[in-house]
């Protein structure tokens, strides 16, 4: 069974963490990279509790 949840493209994060834009990905100050990492780790932890109260979850692996 494939998989229905989608993540999203790494642009997306940066997107989300940086609504004002960036200039290079590669020369992101270190504060808006320090950002981009804490929006990643919050959206995977809503990911996972998503994931585990779907009542489907018990049924995937």
């Amino acid at each position: 069974m494939a998989c229905r949840q989608q993540w999203p493209h790494p642009g997306q994060i940066l997107h989300i963490a940086l609504p004002e834009g960036w200039n290079n990905i590669a020369d992101l100050p270190p504060e808006d990279e320090k950002h981009a990492i804490e929006i990643l780790f919050q959206l995977l932890d809503e990911f996972a509790a998503e994931r585990e109260a779907s009542p489907d979850a018990q049924n995937s692996d």
